[in-house]
């Protein structure tokens, strides 16, 4: 189960586990019994490390601009030498 944020109108911010299927419905909060509704929250990656980070940006980098390879670029041999010839 994914963790998610709602929000109590009286008690404020709560974080919760709940099942995808119900992560749109409120949820009651566990201070005043109220219903809290469901708000969405930007990740917060200041907390990830040095590697994870330009993973992440590289990986939304290639998703809006792919770049496109050759397979001569992939391995740094050209096709013809990676050919089994009889």
């Amino acid at each position: 189960m994914p963790l998610y944020d709602y929000l109590c109108q009286k008690c404020g911010p709560i974080r919760a586990w709940n099942a995808i299927h119900e992560s749109s419905k409120p949820i009651r909060c566990t201070n005043c019994g109220g219903q809290a509704r469901r708000v969405i929250t930007a990740p917060n990656l200041a907390l990830l490390d040095r590697v994870k980070k330009a993973a992440h940006e590289r990986n939304e980098r290639s998703a809006h601009e792919p770049k496109v390879m050759r397979r001569e670029e992939l391995t740094g041999t050209p096709i013809r030498h990676l050919r089994h010839l009889p």
